[in-house]
């Protein structure tokens, strides 16, 4: 199997595990928080849309709409009227990802692509750094989960 095809699926399986783990926040804890400085689960997975839709643009080589810096880059997001429209954007970006990762051939790995806040990368990055950023933010929807009482391991 060749490495394209490997960080597609472990993206996919990041995005698969996640979106079990969103399904299972309970409504009336959607924008919950727990202070001030923290996002909720909503936030998360609009900030999971904006970052797989954004990434897929980077892999693309497409330029982005919207400027981002290292600074700002943890805060971009797609807002959303509710929290069921935030899973099927994250959804829809993640099925977006895993397309564009489709069609990466192994030999255009070290293609050099400049990441949304202007440092340079590769495709190969791209690729794994979408996969992690992913399981990041799934960790932050267990715990949230977790402070609300709900223990159940959906891994």
């Amino acid at each position: 199997m060749s490495i394209s095809k490997q960080l597609q699926q472990q993206f996919q399986g990041m995005m698969g595990a996640c979106l079990t783990t969103a399904k299972h926040v309970p409504a009336d804890k959607a924008e919950w928080k727990p202070e001030g400085k923290g996002r909720c689960a909503k936030a998360v997975l609009e900030h999971l849309a904006a970052s797989n839709f954004a990434l897929t643009k980077v892999l693309k080589n497409e330029p982005l709409s919207v400027k981002v810096t290292r600074a700002t880059r943890g805060s971009a997001a797609m807002p959303t009227p509710s929290y069921a429209e935030a899973v099927k954007q994250f959804q829809a970006s993640g099925e977006a990802m895993a397309h564009t990762m489709g069609s990466v051939a192994d030999a255009a790995l070290n293609d050099g692509r400049t990441m949304p806040w202007g440092e340079p990368g590769t495709v190969g990055f791209v690729m794994a750094l979408a996969g992690i950023h992913v399981s990041y933010h799934m960790g932050q929807l267990n715990y949230l989960q977790t402070l609300w009482g709900d223990l159940e391991d959906r891994l």
